[in-house]
């Protein structure tokens, strides 16, 4: 819940192939945050229903379209993969 809430607020910036998953983030902020992120909005098959590329700190964006869970990534990501709306997604979880 709290990494819910907090996201990469309080992270250090995340490096290339890296993203973070919020389940259940129907509201992205970058509020004190101090550089651009790319979000991927996914519905429950993953299915992208929305992206922004470069969104810059302090910003505000509603999912809309059915997005249920919000894919953080670095700046860049999302076009250097091609990634758009319809797209279906597969996260793999990697362990420390």
């Amino acid at each position: 819940m709290i990494q819910r809430i907090l996201g990469l607020h309080l992270l250090p910036r995340l490096q290339e192939g890296e993203g973070l998953l919020l389940p259940g983030a129907t509201t992205i902020d970058t509020a004190f945050m101090s550089y651009p992120i790319d979000l991927v909005f996914l519905d429950r098959e993953r299915h992208v229903t929305r992206v922004v590329h470069d969104m810059k700190p302090w910003r505000m964006v509603l999912s809309g379209h059915g997005g249920r869970d919000c894919l953080e990534l670095p700046a860049g990501s999302a076009a250097a993969s091609g990634t758009q709306v319809g797209d279906q997604l597969e996260i793999a979880e990697i362990a420390d």
